[in-house]
């Protein structure tokens, strides 16, 4: 039988897991079951440490301090503000508080957030005001619509007609099809020297027809 040190014994089948000064008071750790062949301390005696060394009494064991709980960290936040753990992603400001029906995502946010009744001034940090004391916005004013500039003796129209009076056709019976289309078109009382575009004159100072122009009635698709 091997020889073992001082207040030991051999033991054919001893545990994996001796009592030991760190374990001894550990009545549920778990420890495999199968022997081990080895020196083990004679009860009530414990290794002072692992599985091996010198054995003492529990009570002869060495004090070990407790380790110390972590302090909870403190967050400090501004004038009128507390740290929330599970604070929302989209937080009241003067720029939303009036919207009861904005889509915010649903998860937990930690920050410092505004003590109620009082919102952010602006986005989500800065300085908590009170609702009313939000300062005012001015709406934003609608763009005006840019109106195109036209030529002389013309004006713009978005639903003019496809088939304006020109010289060659002022006299005839126009009939149009086709849809309206916007553009700079002749005023009143005047007519596009040619075509759908250019100088817009008078019926009057319209070029004379050369032989042949005829002002029966035309049809356009």
């Amino acid at each position: 039988e091997p020889k073992c040190p001082k207040n030991q014994e051999w033991s054919e089948c001893g545990t994996a897991c001796p009592n030991n000064c760190e374990n001894v008071g550990n009545k549920n750790r778990i420890c495999p079951k199968y022997c081990k062949g080895g020196c083990v301390c004679r009860e009530p005696l414990v290794f002072q440490s692992g599985s091996s060394g010198p054995c003492v009494l529990p009570e002869d064991c060495p004090k070990t301090d407790p380790v110390p709980s972590p302090k909870p960290t403190v967050h400090k936040c501004p004038k009128n503000q507390e740290w929330s753990e599970c604070g929302t992603a989209c937080p009241d400001n003067c720029e939303n508080v009036g919207n009861k029906n904005r889509i915010c995502p649903q998860y937990c946010k930690g920050g410092c957030v505004c003590r109620e009744p009082l919102v952010f001034q602006s986005g989500s940090s800065g300085p908590c005001v009170l609702p009313k004391d939000c300062p005012k916005i001015d709406p934003i004013p609608s763009p005006k619509p840019t109106v195109p500039k036209c030529p002389k003796n013309q004006h713009w129209d978005d639903r003019g007609t496809a088939c304006p009076k020109n010289c060659q056709n002022k006299d005839a019976l126009i009939k149009c099809t086709a849809d309206t289309v916007a553009g700079c078109f002749c005023n009143e009382g005047h007519v596009f020297q040619s075509g759908d575009s250019g100088p817009c004159v008078l019926p009057k100072d319209c070029p004379k027809p050369t032989y042949g122009e005829s002002s029966e009635e035309q049809s356009f698709t």
